[in-house]
């Protein structure tokens, strides 16, 4: 979604109205992440300040093939997460602004 929604007496669609209800600044990461576990997906949020919030999702190795080669992955014991910047709508899969990839990579 891109964000931010527009005037509060104007919104175009539900997400509109969700996003004015937990805030431009963490809500677009919270919808999308309760859209995915709703779907099955083990996704969480991710919160590294002062950086926006964004969402994690938990693949299997077989999925790593199919990713482009700048995804962030982070591997934590045998898991496997990838991050998603939900801001905006064309954002590439696994790609987070530098800071804050750097403290994603880094934890």
């Amino acid at each position: 979604m891109d964000v931010p929604p527009p005037a509060p007496d104007a919104p175009r669609d539900g997400v509109d109205v969700l996003v004015a209800l937990v805030g431009a600044h963490e809500g677009p990461a919270l919808i999308l992440a309760a859209l995915l576990q709703a779907l099955g997906e083990r996704a969480g949020v991710e919160w590294s300040p002062p950086g926006p919030p964004f969402v994690r999702v938990q693949i299997d190795p077989c999925d790593l093939a199919r990713l482009p080669p700048f995804a962030g992955i982070r591997v934590e014991g045998r898991r496997l997460y990838l991050p998603l910047d939900p801001r905006c709508a064309r954002t590439p899969v696994g790609f987070l602004p530098a800071s804050t990839r750097r403290r994603w990579l880094d934890d």
